[in-house]
Formats: structure tokens, sequence, C-alpha cells
């Protein structure tokens, strides 16, 4: 858990966030002092800090060209060689991908389910941080996991993040209000695990926000070269992962993406005991995301 008391509207507070980051950026000695101080407050505040549930990324505090050296090293230490595909494009996503704004509608997708609160928010998949902004307008506390070093190399300065595995995060049972996915599904193979784990860390009536690719339009069975008539193939009941895309100008020609047909998708989310509230659709005419908010249920 994050609490309230150790994380404040604009992340760690006091000596904590701001001033493990002031240290880490005056070189690798106070890098070290900066980790152990906040692997100190992690566990004071219920996050599990436990190397073998996630590697505090060091790209979150780091200035280069240390972090670029860490993020090397780390990955055969902590996750056993296993080199996440996003790192590969970290570079393009934040300063390409990125750039083209928000067609889609996400920001608003996700003020609308989320809505304002308080206490701590865990994205996961957080990438980037590129929603902690808006998380944190909302009044929530943002933090952030991902498997990807890369991607969390350019997080730094948005959120407070881990570098973990989603299917065993790092928090301990019933102790966060609200976790968010943002467009995340589609890279995390096992994500019926995923739902499980977020109903096992979320408290009694906290929320989960789940903002993805759409099933029944998007996909590798789908070409939506021109968005007002979109072409969809015989291939939505598969459910599988695949690199097929339309265009070479996303991100699933580049690192693949997982697919569930709709019910697939529900059923994963009433197995894992998560209760379903709304939906929302957005991205055009012919929609690309499919939102969901669900809770879980109080005793």
């Amino acid at each position: 858990m994050i609490n309230g008391s150790a994380l404040g509207p604009h992340g760690f507070q006091g000596r904590s966030w701001p001033c493990a980051r002031r240290r880490a950026e005056r070189g690798p000695e106070n890098w070290f002092a900066a980790i152990e101080n906040l692997v100190r407050i992690l566990r004071e505040t219920g996050l599990d800090a436990r190397t073998d549930r996630l590697f505090l990324a060091p790209v979150a505090l780091c200035p280069e060209p240390l972090a670029e050296k860490l993020a090397t090293g780390m990955d055969s230490w902590s996750f056993g060689g296993v080199k996440a595909a996003y790192d590969e494009i970290a570079d393009w996503y934040e300063q390409e991908f990125l750039s083209r704004g928000d067609p889609l509608g996400l920001q608003r997708v996700l003020r609308d389910l989320l809505g304002e609160g308080r206490g701590p928010c865990l994205e996961i998949g957080c990438g980037t941080g590129v929603h902690a902004a808006l998380v944190r307008e909302l009044g929530w506390t943002p933090a952030g996991v991902d498997l990807s070093a890369g991607m969390l190399r350019h997080a730094r300065g948005r959120l407070p993040a881990v570098r973990g595995d989603a299917g065993r995060l790092p928090v301990r049972d019933a102790r966060l209000p609200a976790v968010i996915a943002m467009m995340a599904h589609t890279d995390m193979p096992g994500y019926p695990a995923v739902l499980r784990e977020v109903a096992r860390v979320l408290r009694p009536g906290g929320m989960f926000v789940h903002v993805g690719v759409h099933p029944c339009f998007c996909g590798g069975f789908a070409d939506r070269t021109d968005p007002e008539e979109v072409l969809v193939r015989p291939g939505y009941l598969d459910g599988r992962w695949t690199k097929k895309s339309w265009t070479d100008q996303g991100v699933r020609d580049k690192v693949g993406a997982s697919h569930w047909p709709v019910p697939d998708l529900l059923h994963a989310f009433l197995e894992a005991g998560l209760v379903l509230e709304r939906f929302a659709e957005s991205g055009g005419a012919v929609p690309v995301v499919l939102a969901i908010r669900a809770r879980k249920p109080q005793p």
C-alpha cells in the first residue's frame, strides 16, 4: 500500500520522492542512497520491495548516462535475461508516438471513469507515465509499475514507478483504492492473471479502470486504412498474439499484441471477482477504444 501519509498529491512527500530524486542527480553514490531511501519508504507504506517481486526502477530516479548503464544491467539481474519488448522502441514511443497528442480521447475517458478521488492510484503498464498528470489533477496520487526499463526511463519526473511484473504486483492485499490500465492489456498475454492481481490489491469498494484497444474493431483482422469504413476480416474469434497490423506507424507491428474477443475479456473481469459498473467507447465513428470501470465488491 502507498498511503496518504507517505504520498501526497505530487508524489512522495517531504524527504522521500523529491529528495530521493535530488540525491540521485548528484551522482552514483547518492543514487544508491536514494534507492535505499525509496525502498524504506515503500516498505513502510506497504509496497512490497522484495527483489523477487520487482526491481526498483533506477530510471525513475537517475539522470543519464547512469540510468542507461543500470537499465542495461538490471534486465539480466532482476528478470532472468528477459528484455521487455518496449525497451527497443521506448525512445520512438516517447518522442514520436506520443507527439501525436490524444486522437483517441483517452484523457476524456479516463477522466469520466476514474473521476475525482484521493489516495494512491496505481497504473499497471504505466510506460512513460504520460497519464500521471491527469490522475494527479483528479486528486489521486499516481504511482506506476511496468516491465520496460526503457519506458520507465522516460517516466522519471512524472510519477514514482517500479519495474515489475503486472502478474505479480508488488503490493500487499486489499490496500489500494484505485488501479488503472491505459492501453496496456494487449501487451500482457496473461491479462486474466493480471486482473486477479488487480482484485487482490484493491481494497473492498476499490475501483479498476481499464482503457484498452477495442476488441471488435482493432486487431490483426481489422483494416483501419479508412477510419470511416473499417474492414473486419475473419479472425476476431481467434484469441492470439500477433504483429499483423494495417499500418507501420503504430505499436502493434513493432512489439505485437494479444487479442481477446469481448466475451473472453469480460469473463476475465468476472472470474477475477470484479463487478462491472460502466463502459465507454472512443476514437472515432468506429471506436478504437473500449473502456471499463469495475469495482471490488464490499464483503
